[in-house]
């Protein structure tokens, strides 16, 4: 249904939502979790919004016939950013990888994690990096690439701000020959 050619996807995204969601309510579902598309988007946002509510109600109807679950959608985007944390990773392609639109993933993540997802992303690249400092002789530089940061202004900016200092400072604190380990 998603790859079939329509001139207007944006229709086509309503009748899709109308329909499942009248089918699914008419069984007895709670059809309140369900997302519909956003409305007013490119073509190939709405199909991927689609994708990503024909993933809502396939996970809603193994719900209903008691089959276990798999992973929630932020479990699974915990993991890919833990995999992939020092590719260049984008809300909207993490979302697509798991079916669902930007919006909605940027919404469940914070409420599941309280959290914002670039927050979630950074912290986890600053471990990286911290660990880094303090158990290798590598050059920051390499360090930062390593973790995911292609800019040497944002790395230190989000370096200073989670830590509350520059890494060579932290390297310095609590590096092999630092203070914190003499």
């Amino acid at each position: 249904l998603i790859n079939r050619s329509s001139g207007n996807v944006e229709q086509l995204a309503k009748d899709v939502y109308a329909a499942f969601s009248g089918r699914l309510a008419a069984i007895g579902a709670n059809v309140d979790a369900l997302s519909p598309p956003a409305m007013g988007a490119s073509e190939a946002s709405l199909r991927k919004e689609l994708e990503g509510f024909i993933a809502q109600v396939e996970q809603l109807l193994s719900h209903m016939r008691g089959e276990p679950h798999a992973p929630s959608v932020v479990a699974k985007t915990i993991e890919q950013i833990h995999a992939h944390f020092s590719e260049d990773l984008h809300i909207e392609g993490i979302a697509a990888q798991m079916g669902i639109s930007a919006r909605s993933l940027s919404q469940k993540f914070r409420e599941e994690m309280e959290v914002s997802i670039v927050d979630y992303i950074n912290q986890v690249r600053i471990d990286y990096v911290k660990g880094a400092l303090v158990h290798t002789d590598k050059q920051i530089s390499t360090i930062s690439e390593e973790a995911g940061f292609f800019s040497r202004s944002t790395f230190i900016r989000t370096f200073k701000q989670i830590t509350g200092m520059t890494p060579s400072k932290y390297r310095e604190v609590f590096g092999k020959h630092g203070k914190e380990n003499e």
